[in-house]
């Protein structure tokens, strides 16, 4: 409910639809001036987008990523995100929208700039902007105002633009009940399942192995393998040269008071009777009315979580209306007035939103309060004392790789620095197994290295390594002497797959002919099995999610209720038939109305919005440098 309350809510599409072009260019814009070839990733309509440009974008991106899904960014994932080539696009796309705004004259105030730039809460203390914390903020990220105000407007001119485009659209009530429809109906589904596993006299001969080796022996390659041996740098091995003293700590008490000052909050539950935004009068008043029937309860000595679950028609229904805590901004306008001008125990009177009438019971108020210095003190030594293990760490590791670099003799530069020299085993892309926090980018570098090469300094989680490679073993593919028990057992397994889908298919041909699943399977000597009822989204209960299978199951009606095919599962292959579908209560339409709409007007912006911005494409003049995309 919070979610759905949020102020400004019809914004939200804007947001989502320029969720990687703001992401990407907060910081940094697009050139706008004619670049040569040698210092440009696109050409667009004429306009360069400069080399400059992308790699302060890509830099910003990837270092959002690092912060998001910290050690799952392995480089495979990486490699499968294609980042080079989204950023470019995501620039040729911001580039392409300026110009349209351009030629639209569409503009963005200074005022518009400024309100925009001063709502940011970043920028804001206790509520307010603060000039000196914007400017800080800025300088910390290496930005200018002026810089940062551009990209700025560019972001807020791509975002008039595609309210202009996509402001049209509309949703009707029967797409919304089309859709409420469709989305929670359900089927039930009498199935047969072959498993592979069942036919357990499956023993191929030599002659059998060994041709499965000659066709799939690329399948059992060795991975090419390195050794390494490396001098390690981690912070908690400086903590005893750290010393964090009371006026360090006081001073980033005073430069960060914001971070010490707690918002006030609320925490209330509430009853919600819908009634949509152009209902009429006469519908209004009539809600009204009933909330004001509720109200009397309430204040009559009723219990309100109870009324909630009674009468409330609001997400939070099951839970007796329970918002739990929230700070004002986090509701729409006039909710968050009321609940923030009671005290606890206090039940408000009918509050009108856009999503309804409303009546908020106030359990409990959290006054705003800042902690004092004594409190967090604790806290800030830890913190700074992090950040000095760090320095010490990588001021430490860049002595050693200097002192390497000169001595060309690794095993002396850590007898001179009286650190540990580690070696490690033979491992592969996915790194070694000896505790190193990243292993698959210790092992990225590991197998860059050449000859007797040494690494450049490398940051990998919170330490710092260095890194010699030792040995090396090529990928290559065994010989069948040395694979052949894995080779049997695959061959095994692919025949009992083969054996299951002819026997599936016996069983789905037997089923079209007689249309009864229960005798046709019994006759395989198959139990048929019934999966109860489920919705598109979810998976098949006793199958999973399989896509297809779902799909085909939607698709089946009384006439024609049994499945074309038979559908290779996690468990083997299944012949399915239709037993039942139902349609859903609508009784719980109306409480979900607004949402429905707001999803599908969501969806239809979406949609209209990316098949304008392709036309756009289509009619553009757009080189890309293909040596970036990779």
């Amino acid at each position: 409910m919070l979610n759905i309350m949020r102020k400004n809510a019809s914004s939200l599409l804007i947001k989502i639809i320029f969720s990687i072009i703001v992401i990407v260019f907060v910081f940094w814009g697009v050139g706008s001036i004619q670049e040569n070839r040698g210092n440009r990733v696109a050409l667009v309509n004429g306009e360069a987008i400069s080399v400059e440009s992308y790699q302060h974008v890509y830099r910003n991106y990837y270092e959002r990523l690092q912060q998001e899904y910290g050690d799952q960014l392995t480089r495979e994932a990486l490699e499968a995100m294609q980042l080079p080539r989204q950023i470019i696009s995501s620039m040729v796309d911001q580039e392409l929208l300026l110009q349209e705004a351009e030629k639209l004259d569409l503009q963005i105030t200074d005022q518009e700039l400024a309100s925009a730039i001063q709502s940011i809460p970043d920028f804001q203390e206790s509520g307010a902007f603060n000039d000196l914390r914007y400017e800080f903020l800025l300088a910390n990220n290496n930005l200018t105002t002026e810089s940062f105000e551009g990209s700025q407007r560019e972001s807020m001119l791509s975002e008039k633009l595609s309210a202009m485009v996509t402001s049209a659209i509309k949703v009707t009530d029967g797409e919304v009940t089309d859709w409420y429809e469709w989305i929670n109906s359900t089927v039930d589904l009498n199935y047969a399942l072959v498993d592979p596993d069942s036919f357990e006299n499956v023993e191929p001969t030599d002659e059998e192995v060994a041709s499965f080796y000659e066709t799939y022996q690329d399948n059992y390659r060795t991975e090419p393998k390195v050794k390494v041996r490396y001098l390690s740098f981690q912070p908690e091995d400086f903590l005893d040269s750290i010393q964090i003293g009371a006026e360090e700590i006081r001073d980033y008490y005073e430069l960060n008071s914001s971070e010490f000052e707690k918002e006030k909050t609320v925490e209330a539950r509430h009853i919600l009777l819908s009634v949509d935004e152009d209902a009429s009068a006469e519908i209004v008043e009539e809600k009204r009315e009933k909330a004001e029937e509720i109200l009397e309860m309430a204040r009559g000595g009723r219990d309100f979580a109870e009324l909630a679950k009674t009468y409330s028609e609001g997400t939070t229904r099951e839970t007796g209306g329970l918002l739990g805590e929230f700070k004002k901004d986090d509701m729409v306008e006039a909710f968050s007035d009321a609940a923030f001008s009671m005290a606890a125990g206090e039940i408000s009177e009918p509050v009108r939103t856009q999503f309804g009438w409303h009546l908020i019971k106030v359990e409990k108020v959290n006054e705003a309060s800042v902690s004092s210095l004594e409190d967090v003190s604790e806290d800030i030594r830890k913190e700074l004392a992090s950040r000095a293990e760090k320095e010490f760490a990588f001021d430490a590791g860049d002595a050693a790789f200097d002192q390497a670099l000169m001595d060309e003799d690794f095993e002396k530069t850590a007898k001179d620095l009286g650190v540990m020299l580690h070696s490690t085993d033979f491992f592969t892309a996915s790194g070694p197994d000896n505790g190193i926090s990243d292993p698959e980018v210790f092992a990225s570098a590991a197998f860059k290295l050449t000859g007797t090469e040494i690494s450049d300094l490398l940051n990998i989680g919170d330490n710092y390594y260095i890194l010699q490679k030792t040995d090396e073993l090529p990928s290559e593919i065994p010989g069948l002497a040395a694979v052949e028990s894995q080779v049997k057992s695959d061959l095994i397994g692919k025949m009992q797959i083969e054996q299951a889908k002819e026997k599936a298919e016996e069983l789905l041909a037997s089923l079209k002919g007689s249309g009864d699943m229960a005798a046709a399977a019994a006759a395989f000597g198959i139990e048929t099995q019934s999966s109860g009822f489920f919705k598109r989204s979810e998976s098949i209960p006793g199958i999973g999610y399989e896509t297809e299978m779902i799909q085909t199951a939607f698709s089946l009606s009384s006439d024609n209720n049994i499945a074309e095919k038979v559908f290779q599962g996690v468990g083997g292959y299944y012949v399915f038939q239709l037993k039942e579908r139902k349609l859903p209560d609508t009784a719980e339409l109306d409480t979900q109305k607004n949402a429905i709409k707001a999803q599908l007007i969501s969806q239809k912006q979406q949609t209209i919005f990316q098949k304008w911005l392709d036309k756009v494409r289509s009619e553009s003049e757009i080189i890309i440098e293909e040596r970036y995309l990779d």
